[in-house]
């Protein structure tokens, strides 16, 4: 018998995911387990292995964004005919991508007056976009059109990844008591400690340590004594994790990702400094696993390299906290009466005041402090 392909769920606050490519052909054979299509969330872009051996039918096309357990295509067996979206669906349903239904409902047209020029007649979000600018000359050339932007001006669609990001930004804002604590460390030893040993890294293991490799060991270990960051708000209660997985902010020109190093708190600095650039390089080229894209359990986000001294980071729900990292900066200090260099960053710490109040998140922002104090215990 066939087996629907489905929107996989992917973390648990994960509502709908975009369709990027069928990694198989249209009427294809697929084996179990090989890839099958590729997908982007909020977090990150991966491939999704095929659920079960059959001939692919796909009943989405790449740009669709479908619900989680939302229908993308069918695995129909050797001796099992294929039929179209249009075929299986009721006499009385319009035949319609998700995408298309919901920029409909968004600008109220009825999708019957809409004309699909998909397989079968289905109606695609570029059949509705077509059907806007249509119904928009209309009303113009009746006088009723209202100009959507200045002369010159460009408008960027809120979809995809970025639409997705958004949304649950917004929802971290709306849902989650969040407050912004910082403070200036000391960063001369971890320069030196850095600059003492980077030629070495580099020699024995290829990578090249960065001052936030070091600083999200820290945090790691630091958590260990914290566990009220390292947790997540679900209903009205407070969970806490047993491991410690940093999710760490990558960007590329689409936007923001969070993949997961698991057990950071664990990992030998140079261990982890390896990881984090091989996450990093799969979740731009979107390989990563599904392991890779969820449970992180605590946030890392540096803007240091941008030149930017503080910020207020966004928690990534459900976690509770998020840890922000600005430049190094140099600045003048009294040390026995004289005036000395010293080279200070500014942590930012974000937590959500539902799980734990201002105190243990400052007593956890001053661990943090006193490890980069004394950088080769996180060797």
């Amino acid at each position: 018998m066939p087996v629907d392909v489905r929107m996989p769920l992917l973390g648990d606050v994960m509502k709908e995911g975009r369709l990027l490519e069928w990694l198989k052909p249209d009427g294809a054979w697929i084996e179990q387990g090989e890839p099958l299509f590729a997908i982007e969330t909020d977090k990150t872009t991966y491939s999704v292995e095929a659920p079960a051996a059959g001939r692919v039918e796909h009943r989405a096309r790449a740009g669709d964004v479908i619900p989680v357990n939302g229908t993308l295509g069918v695995l129909w067996g050797r001796d099992e005919r294929a039929s179209s979206g249009a075929e299986r669906a009721p006499a009385s349903d319009v035949v319609a991508t998700p995408a298309a239904k919901r920029l409909a409902r968004e600008h109220g047209i009825a999708l019957t007056g809409v004309a699909g020029t998909g397989p079968g007649g289905r109606i695609t979000e570029d059949d509705v976009q077509a059907h806007l600018r249509r119904q928009t000359r209309t009303e113009e050339s009746l006088g009723g059109g209202a100009p959507t932007g200045t002369a010159g001006s460009t408008i960027l669609p809120l979809r995809g990844r970025r639409k997705v990001i958004a949304d649950r930004m917004h929802a971290s804002l709306r849902d989650a008591a969040q407050l912004t604590i910082g403070r200036e460390v000391d960063a001369t030893r971890i320069v030196e400690f850095r600059s003492r040993h980077l030629e070495t890294w580099q020699a024995a293991a290829s990578v090249r340590v960065t001052y936030t490799d070091i600083i999200t060991k820290a945090a790691a270990l630091a958590l260990r004594g914290h566990p009220l960051l390292n947790a997540r708000v679900v209903g009205g209660d407070v969970h806490l994790h047993g491991e410690i997985n940093i999710a760490l902010a990558v960007h590329d020109d689409e936007g923001l990702m969070v993949p997961v190093l698991p057990a950071a708190d664990r990992r030998p600095l140079v261990e982890l400094a390896r990881a984090a650039r091989a996450l990093a390089e799969r979740a731009r080229s979107g390989r990563l696993t599904r392991e890779e894209a969820e449970s992180g359990t605590f946030t890392v986000s540096s803007m240091g390299a941008h030149e930017v001294d503080w910020f207020t980071p966004i928690i990534n729900p459900p976690q509770v906290a998020i840890l922000g990292i600005g430049r190094i900066v140099t600045r003048p200090a009294l040390a026995d009466g004289r005036c000395i260099e010293r080279q200070v960053i500014s942590l930012c710490l974000t937590f959500d005041h539902r799980a734990l109040d201002g105190v243990p998140a400052a007593r956890f922002l001053a661990r943090v402090a006193a490890l980069l104090q004394e950088p080769e215990a996180l060797l």
